[in-house]
Order: C-alpha cells, then sequence, then structure tokens
C-alpha cells in the first residue's frame, strides 16, 4: 500500500473584500476566487502543482514538504476546528421539540 498524504487546508469567505479563501497550512499555500467551489478547485490545483514540483527535485522534497503556513493561518484553522466541534456538540444534542 502506497503511503497516504494528508494536508490540513481549509476555506472561508471574508466579508471585507468579499472573496472566497483557501488555505493550505502544511504546503503554505493560499488561493482566492470569487465562490466556494472556485477557490478549492484552485487550491486542489495549486497542491498538485506544487507536490509535483517539489517531487521533481528529489533531494530538496524534505525541505519541501512539509512547507509551514505563518502562525496566522495555523491558528485560524484552528479556531475554525473549534467552532465546527463546538456546532457539532450542539447540534448532536439539542433536544428537538416533542
Amino acid at each position: 500500500m502506497k503511503d497516504k498524504m494528508i494536508f490540513r487546508c481549509f476555506a472561508y469567505w471574508n466579508r471585507k473584500d468579499n472573496y472566497y479563501y483557501a488555505c493550505c497550512i502544511d504546503l503554505n499555500l493560499v488561493d482566492r476566487g470569487d465562490s466556494m467551489a472556485e477557490v478549492v478547485k484552485k487550491l486542489e490545483e495549486n497542491i498538485v502543482g506544487y507536490l509535483h514540483a517539489a517531487f521533481e527535485k528529489q533531494e530538496e522534497t524534505k525541505q519541501l514538504i512539509p512547507r509551514k503556513a505563518p502562525i496566522s493561518y495555523r491558528l485560524q484553522y484552528r479556531l475554525f476546528n473549534v467552532k465546527l466541534s463546538i456546532r457539532y456538540l450542539f447540534a448532536k444534542y439539542t433536544l428537538s421539540p416533542s
């Protein structure tokens, strides 16, 4: 079985500039787009392109993967995870009206 690579990514809409952003915190990649679908597709393509380039240079691959994003992006990723976990817990344990 081949080794799997799992990358931590997230996407969000920024009210200030009205764009969607997608970030991969393990490769320090960020993309911007007009819709969630567009920005996710851009990030996927960006990740694939980055990995192709990184693996072409065998001797440098360990330096290029992982390539950590700035702390601000990593903290934002953690914050999104906490928010989603809280929403999940409230949705799971909220009593439905009888």
